[in-house]
């Protein structure tokens, strides 16, 4: 790790090959000469097969520009929490972009075997509480003694995986280097817990005490990576992506504890301008637009992945017609994409028949499972993806039928905690384990919606609670919402 210790040394002797015989699917290398975080007559391991690259980073790096960082190649990073009980100052800003620039994200305090193991796991586990699918174990950072003895430094280990599992949610891992855990600790006992081995400029790393296999590897603290000012920690993960994927999966579930997995996307391309810039349009006019969109994370995409509307979620649309699917729906998948593959949304912006500027977000849900901008998923943020849109003046007299499902509008919200998901489709079957359908509670008392006179929509059950202007009585609204009329309501998009 990159730290004001300079507990390894820097050896750069050539390495003489001795013997190489298979182990674990890779090469087992006996090898005579030292290199750095290597003990002398050390077993050597070498990957499987394919790599994944990455980078750990601590405050020495400064200020990462993590989008770069991404774009560069590099698939997952690891940063540093603390040195015991003293925090790293970059840590939060690091954690959180990460996870927003796509990265799988891990996180590691170097352990001080002379402090007190219990108050060090309390600063893991405050830093980033139960992990979720996307995130690494946290590694303890096995470099120094503080005074302690091989049998010390073992025990308090143990009690600070303990409490880390237990607050966190997953194993932790632990990253040692031969020559240090050989000659300062030598204990097999943590052979379970996965091995981040740190052996740098080596062919393939050597193995501490207790492990025969590595999860990643340190193999060099001088690299450059684009995104980084200076040299950075270059790492490997033992696997493939998908495989990366899956364990930074496991063991996590979102925050409705339905998703073993994580739903992600980054955005690739749109055919509006961006959001830097203004997408005139006159007023009536449509204009048929595209939103391309990767699949970064670990669960495929299938119908109920939908775009729907953002800042706040389920908001009714001025610009939506009858290409969307509901008035907070504009597009869903067709068939199924896996993790890395893309897709191309394809919906319409139909101009309201008054002048203004708007500002449409959109983002990603799982119908009924979570959104994929929430708390332990892969994104995109509710207010990434953005239409900057400026009306000005043409036709004056579109009246468009949005098009839902149920003949009628959008399912009214009643305050569901998951803010607004709701079952397959429209919210007639009710089966969304409870959320986001009227029927569920009532709507909040005196919120607006769509009713006879409101810009000549006369439905009263429109889901635009919250969000339209004109005032129905909440008692009305919940009557209309569970008697599910199936009405057909013709809105003319003048929305104020």
């Amino acid at each position: 790790m990159t730290s004001l210790h300079c507990v390894r040394a820097r050896l750069r002797q050539g390495l003489r090959w001795l013997t190489c015989v298979p182990l674990l699917g890779g090469c087992a290398v006996q090898v005579g000469d030292e290199r750095v975080g290597q003990s002398s007559d050390a077993v050597t391991v070498c990957a499987a097969g394919t790599v994944v690259q990455g980078v750990d980073v601590s405050v020495y790096q400064a200020t990462v520009d993590w989008p770069t960082v991404k774009a560069a190649g590099l698939d997952f990073a690891i940063a540093r929490i603390s040195d015991g009980t003293s925090l790293d100052t970059d840590f939060a800003t690091n954690w959180t972009g990460m996870k927003s620039a796509g990265l799988l994200r891990g996180a590691y305090q170097f352990f001080e075997p002379g402090q007190d193991p219990m108050a060090q796991a309390a600063v893991v586990v405050g830093a980033v509480g139960k992990l979720g699918a996307g995130d690494l174990p946290v590694t303890a950072d096995m470099e120094v003694t503080g005074g302690q003895s091989a049998a010390a430094i073992a025990a308090n280990l143990q009690t600070w995986m303990t409490a880390v599992q237990a607050g966190t949610g997953k194993t932790p891992m632990v990253y040692a280097a031969s020559g240090f855990w050989d000659g300062s600790v030598g204990s097999s006992a943590f052979a379970s817990n996965p091995l981040w081995v740190a052996n740098w400029g080596a062919t393939c790393p050597s193995m501490p005490t207790g492990w025969s296999a590595w999860a990643f590897w340190q193999h060099s603290d001088t690299g450059t990576v684009a995104g980084i000012s200076g040299n950075v920690d270059l790492d490997e993960y033992n696997g493939t992506l998908a495989q990366l994927q899956t364990f930074a999966g496991g063991g996590g579930t979102a925050p409705d504890g339905g998703v073993s997995g994580t739903y992600g996307a980054q955005y690739v391309s749109q055919s509006w301008p961006l959001a830097s810039m203004t997408m005139t349009m006159t007023t009536c006019q449509t204009q048929a637009v595209t939103l391309t969109l990767k699949n970064t994370g670990t669960l495929a995409w299938d119908s109920k992945t939908r775009l729907a509307t953002t800042n706040p979620r389920d908001r009714v649309s001025a610009f939506g017609d009858s290409t969307w699917l509901l008035g907070d729906r504009a597009a869903a998948v067709t068939g199924t994409v896996a993790p890395g593959g893309t897709y191309e949304f394809k919906f319409d912006f139909h101009a309201p028949p008054t002048t203004g500027s708007s500002k449409e977000y959109f983002g990603l849900v799982e119908e009924g499972v979570v959104w994929f901008g929430d708390p332990g998923q892969g994104g995109p943020a509710d207010t990434d993806l953005e239409a900057n849109i400026q009306v000005t003046a043409g036709a004056t007299d579109c009246v468009v039928d949005p098009g839902v499902p149920d003949g009628g509008a959008t399912p009214i919200d009643g305050g569901a905690e998951d803010g607004g998901l709701r079952g397959d489709a429209a919210a007639d079957t009710g089966n969304d384990g409870g959320k986001g359908d009227a029927a569920s509670g009532p709507p909040d008392a005196g919120q607006p919606a769509f009713q006879e006179g409101d810009h000549g929509c006369g439905c009263a059950t429109a889901g635009a609670a919250g969000t339209q202007g004109g005032a129905i009585a909440g008692v009305a609204v919940a009557l209309a919402a569970l008697t599910r009329r199936k009405r057909r309501c013709v809105m003319t998009h003048g929305r104020t």
